[in-house]
């Protein structure tokens, strides 16, 4: 569903940010 696809990529954009803050210490993220 729609729904789905969304979830999909909500989770890989948070796989993606997780990988750039251990990659660039100190990422501004407040």
């Amino acid at each position: 569903t729609h729904y789905q696809k969304i979830v999909v990529s909500l989770r890989h954009t948070a796989e993606l940010m997780q990988e750039i803050d251990a990659a660039i210490p100190g990422w501004p993220i407040e």
